[in-house]
């Protein structure tokens, strides 16, 4: 402490007291400023360690579920026979739609849609549309709901309806299903080709195989999400204070 230095000091003349005083006073400050600086960086890394964690969790498997789409899923074409096989590809955005909703499913859409167009395009520009617009509507009507969105909800309306998040996930399999071999079939039909049995069979298959491989994965990319299934007892007591 400087005041404690000047007590204690015989006298002596200014400029041999006030050197002194002065370097303590500047390697107490130099302290303080290199201990916040190492605060913030400390900070600084810890955000973007969190940040690489949350985009690795993400972007992992939907470029993992691509690559297994076109390396791996059309073998599976030898042992259903006539072309069956699921699509992969619908099964992670299925899951991303209940378990994340908005912003991530649409990017992973995006994401599927162009490099679907690009390489495995079966109509013009369809998948480019098909994947970003049906999971905007799916996140739409399926997406799990926040704790606070469900509280507002059953304080305003009385009850909230809760439908299990597995049963919306089979759903969302359905309606990306369903939709795409309804297009390819009227497509079909508009090129000048008949609709015959076997091919109403190849859609069907094609749809029971692409829910089937989505209620296999969906337990473990849950997990993989960190997506815990909130009960409806859980949820905090929510009111709303009239205005005075």
């Amino acid at each position: 402490n400087p005041l404690q230095l000047l007590l204690y000091l015989p006298p002596h003349p200014p400029h041999l007291i006030l050197p002194p005083i002065r370097a303590a006073w500047s390697m107490k400050t130099m302290s303080k400023g290199f201990f916040r600086l190492g605060t913030g960086v400390a900070k600084l890394f810890s955000m973007c360690w969190l940040l690489f964690r949350q985009g690795l969790r993400f972007l992992l498997p939907v470029l993992l579920g691509y690559l297994l789409q076109v390396s791996v899923v059309p073998y599976m074409t030898l042992i259903t026979g006539r072309g069956i096989m699921p699509n992969l590809l619908v099964a992670i955005l299925s899951v991303l739609v209940v378990a994340k909703g908005g912003l991530q499913a649409f990017w992973a859409s995006c994401f599927y849609g162009m490099v679907t167009e690009l390489m495995m395009s079966t109509a013009p520009l369809f998948s480019l549309v098909y994947y970003p617009v049906l999971t905007f509507f799916a996140s739409l009507f399926l997406a799990d709901k926040s704790e606070d969105r469900m509280t507002r909800e059953r304080n305003a309306r009385g009850e909230v309806k809760l439908i299990h998040p597995y049963l919306r996930t089979l759903f969302a399999a359905l309606f990306f299903t369903i939709v795409r071999e309804a297009f390819l079939l009227v497509y079909t039909l508009i090129q000048g080709y008949l609709i015959t049995p076997d091919r109403i069979s190849h859609a069907v298959f094609n749809t029971l195989l692409t829910c089937s491989l989505t209620m296999l994965i969906m337990l473990p990319y849950r997990k993989w999400l960190g997506v815990v299934h909130v009960r409806r007892s859980k949820l905090p007591e929510y009111t709303m204070q009239p205005l005075r």
